[in-house]
């Protein structure tokens, strides 16, 4: 499994030199153990390399408390199981989570730049290397 492509490490450097620190992705997530999600991009990477926040932190939030635990899941598993057909769930999250930018990688699954199209809701901000990263521009 390739998680970070030369693409991503680009892409990294530019959100670490383009948005605020304080910004939130919305990243493309899959399960991956019985108690373990994970990225399946470079997006996975954004708060290890960049310190912003995304909606899935690195495999250690298992450690957290089980509350934060279970709430990460679901938000997890919203992207992961996405289909066609449902994206006012990925809307929801993105208002909910008060998600900025929307990252995906150069084989993006399940969210694809399809979903993010409505350009009122949001901007393409960044593609590159097959990276594209979209800034959130109101509630979706």
């Amino acid at each position: 499994t390739i998680f970070t492509t030369a693409g991503d490490v680009t892409a990294l450097e530019w959100i670490e030199q383009n948005t605020a620190p304080t910004s939130q992705f919305l990243i493309n997530t899959t399960g991956w153990f019985s108690h373990v999600d994970r990225g399946t991009d470079g997006g996975w990477w954004i708060t290890p390399l960049t310190g912003r926040s995304t909606s899935l932190p690195p495999a250690l939030y298992t450690y957290a408390d089980p509350a934060y635990v279970a709430a990460t899941h679901a938000r997890s598993r919203t992207v992961a199981e996405y289909t066609p057909g449902n994206e006012q769930a990925i809307y929801d999250l993105i208002t909910q989570q008060g998600i900025d930018y929307v990252y995906l990688g150069a084989e993006p699954e399940p969210l694809t730049p399809q979903v993010f199209a409505d350009t009122e809701r949001f901007a393409k901000v960044y593609e590159r290397d097959g990276i594209t990263i979209f800034a959130v521009l109101g509630t979706p």
